[in-house]
This record gives C-alpha cells, sequence and structure tokens, in this order.
C-alpha cells in the first residue's frame, strides 16, 4: 500500500490548480483566457522531478521563463507573413524543433525545460490572430509560476530533500547516450527539425483543428533507437486514443460548461502526477485526457477536440518514423 507522504505531490497540484480556477471564476475570467492560465500550470506540475546538478530551481526557472517567451516569440512570428497562409512559425518550429532534437540525447533536464518554450511557441504561432499577447503570457507567467513556486514550497522551507518529500529520485538528465556523438545529435537534430516542419504543414493542408499538436507530438517519440521509437510510437498512438475516448465520454454527459468539468481536470491531473514514474502508458492517457477537458472548457467541441488530438499524434508519430527511417537509409545505407 502506498504511503500516505506518496499523495503529498498529487494534492498540492490539487489544490493549486483549485486556487487558479477559483481566481478565474471569481475575476470573471472568459472561458478561453482560462486556458493558458491552467494549461501552463499542468505542464508545470508534470516536470517536477527534474533538476540539473541537485538544484530544481534552474528547471523551474528556464520552464517558466521559456513559457513567456514562447507566448511572445510565437505570437510575432505568426504575424511575419512568408507568403500565402505560411508564416515564420514555420522556421521558428524547425530551429526550435532541431535545439529539442538534439538535446534529446544530450541533456534530458534541458530537453524537458526546453520544450515547454516550443510547446507554447507553436500554440501562439498557430493561434497568433486569436490571442492578445501580453496577456496570455501574464496568465502563462501566472499558471506555471504559481504552480512552480507551490510545489517548490515545501522544500524552500527544509534544508534538505527527504525521501518523504520525493519518493522517487529526482531526474536528472544526462542521456545514457554519449552526447560527444556529435554525429548523432547532428542527426537528431535533423530528423526532429524536418519532422516538425513537415508535421505541421501536413496539419495545415490537412484544416487540422488545433495543427499545433502534430509537430509537438514529434519531439515526445522521437527516440535515438529505431526499437526504442516504435515503442514510443506505439504507447503514444493507443494510448492517445484511450485518453481521448475516455475523456470524451466523460464531457458527453454532462452539459455544456457544466463546473463538474473543473473537478474532472483537478483529478485528471492529481492522477497524471500520481502515475508519473509509475506506469507510463496511463501516464499518456492521463496527460491527453487532462488536455482536451481543458480545451473543451474553453472551446467546446469536445468531439472535435478529441478528434483533432488522435489525428495530429497519428501525423506526428508516422512522420517522425518515416523522416527518421529515410535519413537513416542517407547517412547510414545498407551494405550491398
Amino acid at each position: 500500500m502506498p504511503a500516505l507522504s506518496e499523495f503529498a505531490r498529487p494534492l498540492r497540484v490539487g489544490a493549486a490548480l483549485t486556487i487558479l480556477i477559483l481566481v478565474s471564476v471569481m475575476a470573471e475570467l472568459p472561458a478561453s483566457t482560462r486556458l493558458p492560465l491552467l494549461g501552463s500550470a499542468f505542464a508545470s506540475c508534470i516536470g517536477a522531478d527534474w533538476h540539473l546538478g541537485g538544484r530544481r530551481w534552474p528547471v523551474v526557472g528556464i520552464d517558466v521563463i521559456g513559457k513567456v517567451f514562447g507566448v511572445l516569440a510565437g505570437w510575432a512570428a505568426g504575424q511575419v507573413t512568408l507568403g500565402g497562409d505560411m508564416t515564420l512559425v514555420l522556421p521558428g518550429l524547425f530551429i526550435g524543433g532541431a535545439l529539442v532534437g538534439a538535446l534529446t540525447v544530450m541533456h534530458q533536464a534541458l530537453w524537458w525545460a526546453l520544450i515547454q518554450s516550443f510547446v507554447f511557441f507553436g500554440i501562439a504561432g498557430v493561434l497568433a490572430a486569436q490571442i492578445d499577447p501580453l496577456p496570455t503570457a501574464g496568465l502563462v507567467l501566472l499558471g506555471s509560476g504559481l504552480m512552480s513556486l507551490w510545489l517548490e514550497l515545501p522544500n524552500m522551507l527544509r534544508q534538505r530533500h527527504t525521501r518523504a518529500e520525493h519518493p522517487h529520485p529526482l531526474q536528472d538528465a544526462e542521456a545514457e547516450i554519449d552526447h560527444q556523438d556529435h554525429g548523432l545529435i547532428l542527426r537528431m537534430a535533423l530528423i526532429a527539425g524536418l519532422s516538425v516542419g513537415l508535421a505541421y504543414c501536413i496539419a495545415l493542408w490537412t484544416g487540422l483543428q488545433r495543427a499545433y499538436w502534430a509537430p509537438l507530438i514529434v519531439l515526445f517519440v522521437l527516440k535515438p533507437k529505431s526499437s526504442d521509437m516504435r515503442q514510443a510510437v506505439l504507447n503514444r498512438t493507443v494510448y492517445t486514443i484511450i485518453g481521448a475516448i475516455a475523456a470524451t465520454a466523460l464531457v458527453m454527459l454532462l452539459p455544456p460548461e457544466h463546473g463538474l468539468l473543473y473537478v474532472l481536470f483537478v483529478l485528471t491531473a492529481m492522477a497524471t502526477i500520481w502515475f508519473n514514474g509509475r506506469n507510463f502508458r496511463v501516464f499518456i492517457a492521463l496527460v491527453t485526457a487532462g488536455f482536451i477537458l481543458l480545451v473543451s472548457m474553453g472551446f467546446g467541441g469536445i468531439v472535435e477536440n478529441a478528434e483533432a488530438r488522435v489525428y495530429a499524434t497519428l501525423i506526428g508519430c508516422a512522420v517522425t518514423i518515416v523522416v527518421a527511417w529515410l535519413i537513416r537509409q542517407v547517412t547510414h545505407p545498407a551494405p550491398a
């Protein structure tokens, strides 16, 4: 039976999200403006185990500042048209994807911290015409900052981390692969950059709702080894579908904009934190359900949101597998 101390972090996450929801309701924020507030907080709590050199604050700082910078940079990139419907978001995604792809085999903590900037850059870039950048960046700062401060408060009040506070070892993050393998680093950067750009273009071409999900999926399934990547693609696809179906079923049982949606979102976030590091497959399903619940609270259209998430996952996974295979054929051709 789990020790009571292992429930401490999920309970703190639930309390922080509840506070943010109450503040947003009392401030009479429109439903759509609650998305950056709650979404940034949810994203920050997922990475609460990463650290750099035994210190949490470098990761926290990069996470919070990176989200804010991502929003502002994504909005600015979305204002610059390259031709047709294409904006500066595409080269931004390529460069950011390449950087995050290289970090996949260099340093996992930095990978996690910087992928947050990439995620919010992609979202703000795609939705540039629909958001007001400064208020949105402020909400992201408030959500991620409050969540990070709330989760770190017990550690700030103690001189040392205790086992009760961290039932799992903090995940420092140099990858197992030798990060001096420059060829591997360049190959991962190239695969990531091309896959992200191609997935984004396909999502736009097909008219996919929430097109930013497709390029984001690429970086979550990208692995140095083909077998690991195939397993990641399988897990991400199957359990994304499971999470999408579960969230859709729950929301369809409720009237539109029902207050119980917030309760379901908080409970899903708490369960996500509990299973993070314990069961990766369940974790994926819960993350998917959590974000679908969150988006549905702001925009409605639960079925469309779930379908978009599934289609984006399929596009991102398929593109990553194909691009990785092609690049490996070029860089490591099979002997005649």
